[in-house]
Protein backbone atom coordinates (compact mmCIF):
# COMPACT_ATOMS: atom_id res chain seq x y z
CA UNK A 1 0.00 0.00 0.00
CA UNK A 2 1.97 2.61 0.94
CA UNK A 3 5.88 2.78 0.92
CA UNK A 4 8.58 5.29 1.70
CA UNK A 5 10.95 5.97 -1.44
CA UNK A 6 14.54 7.33 -0.91
CA UNK A 7 13.01 11.21 -0.82
CA UNK A 8 11.25 10.18 3.01
CA UNK A 9 7.85 10.40 0.87
CA UNK A 10 5.34 8.02 1.15
CA UNK A 11 3.64 6.86 -2.30
CA UNK A 12 0.08 5.25 -2.48
CA UNK A 13 -0.67 2.84 -5.12
CA UNK A 14 -3.89 1.66 -5.95
CA UNK A 15 -4.37 -1.82 -7.12
CA UNK A 16 -8.31 -1.68 -7.73
CA UNK A 17 -10.01 -4.53 -10.20
CA UNK A 18 -11.48 -3.00 -13.13
CA UNK A 19 -14.32 -5.41 -12.41
CA UNK A 20 -14.71 -4.14 -9.43
CA UNK A 21 -15.77 -0.49 -10.31
CA UNK A 22 -14.77 1.66 -6.91
CA UNK A 23 -12.95 4.29 -6.61
CA UNK A 24 -10.07 3.17 -7.57
CA UNK A 25 -11.55 2.82 -11.13
CA UNK A 26 -12.25 5.98 -11.64
CA UNK A 27 -8.57 7.28 -10.61
CA UNK A 28 -7.03 5.07 -12.66
CA UNK A 29 -9.45 6.36 -15.80
CA UNK A 30 -9.87 9.59 -15.06
CA UNK A 31 -6.98 10.81 -12.87
CA UNK A 32 -9.12 12.42 -10.55
CA UNK A 33 -11.18 10.75 -7.61
CA UNK A 34 -13.95 12.95 -8.51
CA UNK A 35 -17.15 12.07 -9.76
CA UNK A 36 -18.03 11.30 -13.87
CA UNK A 37 -19.40 13.85 -15.53
CA UNK A 38 -22.90 13.09 -15.80
CA UNK A 39 -23.33 10.41 -12.64
CA UNK A 40 -25.98 11.50 -10.50
CA UNK A 41 -30.08 12.15 -10.79
CA UNK A 42 -31.07 13.55 -14.13
CA UNK A 43 -33.01 17.20 -13.94
CA UNK A 44 -37.07 17.00 -14.22
CA UNK A 45 -37.11 19.42 -16.96
CA UNK A 46 -34.88 20.36 -19.35
CA UNK A 47 -32.69 23.97 -20.45
CA UNK A 48 -35.94 24.66 -22.97
CA UNK A 49 -38.33 23.81 -20.54
CA UNK A 50 -36.71 26.12 -17.83
CA UNK A 51 -37.05 28.89 -20.17
CA UNK A 52 -40.74 28.11 -20.70
CA UNK A 53 -41.43 28.39 -17.25
CA UNK A 54 -39.84 31.60 -16.88
CA UNK A 55 -41.30 33.50 -19.62
CA UNK A 56 -44.86 31.89 -18.78
CA UNK A 57 -43.97 33.17 -14.94
CA UNK A 58 -42.97 36.59 -16.92
CA UNK A 59 -45.61 37.03 -19.24
CA UNK A 60 -48.61 35.82 -16.28
CA UNK A 61 -47.00 37.61 -13.07
CA UNK A 62 -49.74 36.79 -10.86
CA UNK A 63 -49.99 32.68 -11.93
CA UNK A 64 -48.87 30.42 -8.92
CA UNK A 65 -46.60 27.15 -9.26
CA UNK A 66 -49.85 24.83 -9.69
CA UNK A 67 -50.78 26.83 -12.57
CA UNK A 68 -46.84 27.06 -13.85
CA UNK A 69 -47.08 23.68 -13.45
CA UNK A 70 -50.37 22.59 -15.24
CA UNK A 71 -49.17 24.66 -17.85
CA UNK A 72 -45.60 23.52 -18.81
CA UNK A 73 -47.83 19.75 -18.40
CA UNK A 74 -49.92 20.57 -20.97
CA UNK A 75 -47.08 22.46 -23.13
CA UNK A 76 -44.41 19.83 -22.91
CA UNK A 77 -45.97 16.53 -21.06
CA UNK A 78 -43.75 16.94 -18.92
CA UNK A 79 -44.93 16.21 -15.07
CA UNK A 80 -42.97 18.15 -12.01
CA UNK A 81 -43.61 19.26 -8.71
CA UNK A 82 -44.33 22.70 -7.54
CA UNK A 83 -41.37 22.40 -5.78
CA UNK A 84 -39.28 22.32 -9.20
CA UNK A 85 -41.04 24.62 -10.65
CA UNK A 86 -40.77 27.48 -7.52
CA UNK A 87 -36.81 26.02 -7.80
CA UNK A 88 -36.22 26.69 -11.74
CA UNK A 89 -37.73 30.25 -11.21
CA UNK A 90 -35.54 30.81 -8.04
CA UNK A 91 -32.55 30.18 -10.09
CA UNK A 92 -33.39 33.15 -12.89
CA UNK A 93 -34.35 35.13 -9.58
CA UNK A 94 -37.87 35.05 -9.72
CA UNK A 95 -39.51 35.09 -6.01
CA UNK A 96 -43.36 34.57 -5.39
CA UNK A 97 -44.07 37.80 -2.97
CA UNK A 98 -46.99 39.61 -2.23
CA UNK A 99 -47.84 42.83 -3.96
CA UNK A 100 -47.69 46.18 -3.06
CA UNK A 101 -50.95 47.22 -1.90
CA UNK A 102 -51.83 51.05 -2.08
CA UNK A 103 -55.09 53.23 -2.35
CA UNK A 104 -56.34 54.04 -5.96
CA UNK A 105 -56.06 57.32 -6.73
CA UNK A 106 -58.41 59.68 -8.38
CA UNK A 107 -57.11 62.31 -11.06
CA UNK A 108 -58.02 64.81 -8.20
CA UNK A 109 -56.16 63.22 -5.53
CA UNK A 110 -53.21 63.58 -7.33
CA UNK A 111 -53.52 67.10 -8.32
CA UNK A 112 -54.21 68.10 -4.92
CA UNK A 113 -50.89 66.20 -3.86
CA UNK A 114 -48.64 67.68 -6.22
CA UNK A 115 -50.44 71.13 -5.36
CA UNK A 116 -49.73 70.93 -1.57
CA UNK A 117 -45.79 69.62 -2.88
CA UNK A 118 -45.06 72.58 -4.36
CA UNK A 119 -46.80 74.94 -1.71
CA UNK A 120 -44.21 73.34 0.50
CA UNK A 121 -40.59 72.84 -1.29
CA UNK A 122 -39.21 75.14 0.36
CA UNK A 123 -39.53 74.06 4.10
CA UNK A 124 -37.04 73.48 6.34
CA UNK A 125 -36.12 70.97 8.10
CA UNK A 126 -37.72 71.94 11.84
CA UNK A 127 -41.12 73.24 9.79
CA UNK A 128 -41.71 69.77 8.19
CA UNK A 129 -40.96 68.12 11.52
CA UNK A 130 -43.98 69.23 12.97
CA UNK A 131 -46.29 68.03 10.28
CA UNK A 132 -47.76 64.92 11.35
CA UNK A 133 -48.58 62.62 8.68
CA UNK A 134 -51.04 59.81 9.18
CA UNK A 135 -52.99 56.89 8.08
CA UNK A 136 -56.69 56.20 8.96
CA UNK A 137 -57.53 52.48 10.54
CA UNK A 138 -58.44 50.61 8.14
CA UNK A 139 -61.79 49.02 8.26
CA UNK A 140 -63.51 46.33 6.15
CA UNK A 141 -66.93 46.27 5.12
CA UNK A 142 -66.46 43.70 2.31
CA UNK A 143 -63.32 41.58 3.64
CA UNK A 144 -61.17 40.78 1.15
CA UNK A 145 -58.22 39.31 2.48
CA UNK A 146 -56.75 37.32 -0.14
CA UNK A 147 -53.29 37.76 -0.60
CA UNK A 148 -52.20 38.24 -4.22
CA UNK A 149 -48.94 36.45 -4.96
CA UNK A 150 -46.44 37.44 -8.07
CA UNK A 151 -43.39 36.53 -9.28
CA UNK A 152 -40.97 39.70 -9.44
CA UNK A 153 -37.39 39.99 -9.30
CA UNK A 154 -36.09 41.56 -6.25
CA UNK A 155 -35.56 45.68 -5.96
CA UNK A 156 -38.99 45.59 -8.27
CA UNK A 157 -41.78 46.40 -5.73
CA UNK A 158 -42.43 49.42 -6.27
CA UNK A 159 -42.86 48.70 -10.04
CA UNK A 160 -46.41 49.83 -11.19
CA UNK A 161 -47.16 46.99 -12.80
CA UNK A 162 -46.49 45.13 -9.37
CA UNK A 163 -49.22 47.30 -7.19
CA UNK A 164 -52.38 46.10 -6.32
CA UNK A 165 -54.79 48.55 -5.91
CA UNK A 166 -57.94 48.62 -3.44
CA UNK A 167 -60.82 50.37 -2.53
CA UNK A 168 -60.04 52.65 0.59
CA UNK A 169 -61.95 51.18 3.71
CA UNK A 170 -62.95 47.89 1.62
CA UNK A 171 -65.68 49.97 0.29
CA UNK A 172 -67.47 50.55 2.96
Amino acid sequence: MGYGNRSGKVVITAQARPESGGSGTIFLETGSAGRRPGQGRRRATTPNEDRYLVLTARRHRNMNATLLQQHLRSATGTMVSTQTVQNRLDGVGLYARRSMVCVRLTSRHLRDRREWATEHVNWRRNEGSNALFSDESRFSVHPDNRRIFIWRDRGSRNNPAFVHESVRFGGG
